[in-house]
C-alpha cells in the first residue's frame, strides 16, 4: 500500500524555487540532529551540477574532490510540517 500526500499549490513551488529545507534526524540519546539541506526533484553527478547552478549561480559543482562518490538519498516523509506558508 502507498501512502502519498498532497501538497498545496504553494508548498509544491517551494520545491522548484531556490530553496533550503532542513533534514532532521535523532541521536542516540534523543536529540535532534538538523542539517540544512537544498532541495530539488532529481539525481547524482549531474544532480549537484544542478544544485550548484540554482544556488551559486555556476554551471559545475567548484568544490569536487578527486574520487568523490555522490549519492542521493530518498526520504519518504511521514508528515509534513510547514511553516510560514500559506495554506
Amino acid at each position: 500500500m502507498e501512502n502519498t500526500m498532497t501538497l498545496t499549490e504553494k508548498a509544491a513551488a517551494l520545491f522548484l524555487a531556490r530553496n533550503w529545507g532542513n533534514l532532521v534526524d535523532l541521536r542516540a540519546d534523543g536529540s535532534p540532529h538538523v542539517t540544512p539541506v537544498w532541495v530539488v526533484d532529481e539525481g547524482a553527478d549531474e544532480h549537484i551540477d544542478k544544485l550548484a547552478k540554482k544556488y551559486l549561480g555556476v554551471d559545475e559543482y567548484p568544490f569536487r574532490s578527486p574520487g568523490e562518490q555522490r549519492v542521493i538519498i530518498r526520504i519518504t516523509p511521514e508528515r509534513v510540517d510547514l511553516h510560514g506558508v500559506a495554506e
